[in-house]
């Protein structure tokens, strides 16, 4: 975890983003699915290693570039922000369905937290 004098740091650099279709899909065909009525996140797991890597994705039917882009944009953000609540040692592929095409952030994070549950990886609350 990304301590810094004893807080988080919720930074989203390029080593924890996925970015080579080469990645992509290999997570694609190895990787285990779950499937929400709002997205649909792949996971695999990453053997020898305790780093997360994490990406996103929207599909040409949900709209032009613009509205693709604004709605992966949020999905970076949700992720930014729910980076320390995910397990490490995997690789993750949030893929957009078209409920999010005009939700608010609220419904983006209920969808990656739906998803995350059904993956099983949130880290555990620590009493």
């Amino acid at each position: 975890m990304a301590e810094n004098g004893g807080r988080l740091r919720y930074k989203f650099g390029r080593s924890l983003r996925l970015r080579k279709k080469k990645d992509f899909q290999r997570v694609y065909e190895k990787g285990r699915s779950f499937v929400d009525y709002a997205g649909i996140l792949y996971v695999l797991p990453l053997s020898g290693t305790a780093e997360k890597k994490f990406g996103v994705a929207a599909g040409k039917k949900l709209g032009n570039a613009v509205r693709r882009n604004r709605m992966k944009r949020m999905m970076r953000e949700v992720c930014r922000h729910f980076q320390h609540k995910v397990k490490s040692g995997a690789a993750f592929i949030w893929i957009a369905r078209r409920p999010l095409l005009k939700a608010r952030r609220e419904l983006f994070e209920k969808s990656f937290l739906r998803l995350a549950e059904k993956a099983r990886i949130l880290a555990k609350k620590e009493c």
